[in-house]
C-alpha cells in the first residue's frame, strides 16, 4: 500500500504547478509590458531554472516538494533512506536536458518564439524550417518521455517511474 502513490503524485504535480503559476503570470506580464526579446529570454531562463532548482533542492533536502508534502508522499533512496542531492539531480536530469534544448530554441530565435514581429499570428509564416522541425522533434520527444514515465510507473510494483530508476529512488506514502 505504501507504494500506491500514482494519484497522490498527480495531485502533488498539480499543486506544484499552481505554486509556480503566479511566477509564469508575472513573466507573461513583463513580456507584454516590455515587448522585448531580451526580457523574454532572461525571464524564460529564470523561470525554467527556478523550477529545476526548486525540484532538485526540495527533493535533495526533504525528499518532498510543497505539493508532495500536502499530498503526503516522499521520495526516498531505493533502500528507503534519505534521498541525496545527487539522486535529486539525477531524477530531474531529463527535464534539465529539455530545458537546455528549450533555451537554445529561445536564445537562437527569441523573436520568432514570442512573435514580436507582429501582434497577430502572421509571424508564424516567417519562421525558418529548421525551427518548425526542431520544435516538432522536441515536442514529440517530450511527449514520449511523459508517456514512458507514466507507463513505467504503472507497470511495476513499487510504482517507480523512469526517473526513479535513473536516480535509484522510490516514492512512498508519507506516514
Amino acid at each position: 500500500m505504501k507504494y500506491q502513490t500514482f494519484w497522490r503524485r498527480v495531485g502533488a504535480a498539480f499543486l506544484d504547478g499552481l505554486i509556480f503559476m503566479p511566477v509564469g503570470i508575472i513573466g507573461l506580464f513583463l513580456i507584454h509590458i516590455f515587448h522585448s526579446p531580451i526580457i523574454s529570454v532572461i525571464w524564460e531562463i529564470i523561470h525554467m531554472w527556478t523550477w529545476v532548482a526548486y525540484s532538485v533542492l526540495m527533493h535533495g533536502h526533504k525528499g518532498q516538494t510543497v505539493g508532495k508534502i500536502i499530498c503526503k508522499v516522499r521520495v526516498l533512496d531505493i533502500s528507503e533512506s534519505k534521498l541525496s542531492l545527487k539522486q535529486a539531480f539525477l531524477r530531474d536530469i531529463v527535464p534539465i536536458v529539455v530545458n537546455v534544448v528549450h533555451m537554445a530554441f529561445i536564445i537562437f530565435n527569441p523573436t520568432y518564439y514570442y512573435g514580436f514581429k507582429t501582434k497577430d499570428l502572421s509571424y508564424l509564416s516567417g519562421m525558418p524550417k529548421w525551427y518548425w522541425i526542431g520544435m516538432i522533434i522536441f515536442s514529440s520527444i517530450t511527449f514520449l518521455w511523459f508517456l514512458l514515465e507514466v507507463l513505467t510507473m504503472l507497470l511495476n510494483n513499487k510504482r517507480r517511474a523512469v526517473h526513479d530508476f535513473i536516480a535509484g529512488s522510490v516514492v512512498c506514502r508519507d506516514v
